[in-house]
């Protein structure tokens, strides 16, 4: 896999190697190899933010806990 860069547009892409070389063939001059680092740098950075407004009341009970008090519930009953 080899990482490229658009020139014109910026975009970045993973590809394998037989399109890398030909995306950036000599009668192509828009992308350029760039390394794997600026690819996952821009990946962290383009995350879109996004809102979700809910009604529902939300808990921080994980499922672990939610096994366990299920558990406990189980054994204080037998």
């Amino acid at each position: 896999m080899k990482t490229l860069k658009n020139k014109e547009t910026g975009e970045i892409r993973r590809v394998d190697n037989k399109t890398a070389d030909n995306m950036t063939g000599f009668a192509s001059a828009v992308w350029n190899f760039i390394t794997k680092g600026e690819w996952k740098k821009s990946r962290s950075t383009n995350k879109p933010v996004e809102e979700v407004v809910s009604d529902k009341p939300t808990t921080k009970a994980s499922k672990k806990n939610a096994e366990k008090k299920g558990r406990n519930k189980r054994e204080g009953n037998s």
